[in-house]
């Protein structure tokens, strides 16, 4: 199967996950629900994700310095419009 790092290797989310619910139970932190683990793990990795693609489609981090001489990077060098 593709994607499952081979042969009599669990793929890294499944030995990943039982990780987390273990540092989760501690804290009293419930699996589900608002405020639950899933909700938080979820929307941390979807934040992640989507701050790494604009990241990359832009080209520069965020918050990075702009030059003043660069003219507005996320519309490209083209004219304004209204």
């Amino acid at each position: 199967m593709e994607g499952d790092g081979g042969a009599g290797h669990e793929p890294k989310e499944k030995q990943i996950a039982p990780e987390l619910m273990q540092q989760a139970k501690p804290e009293g932190v419930n699996s589900v629900g608002p405020g639950g683990f899933l909700s938080g793990l979820t929307k941390t990795v979807l934040e992640t994700a989507l701050e790494a693609e604009l990241t990359e489609d832009l080209g520069y981090e965020p918050h990075e310095a702009v030059a003043a001489t660069a003219g507005t990077r996320v519309r490209g060098p083209g004219p304004r419009r209204c």
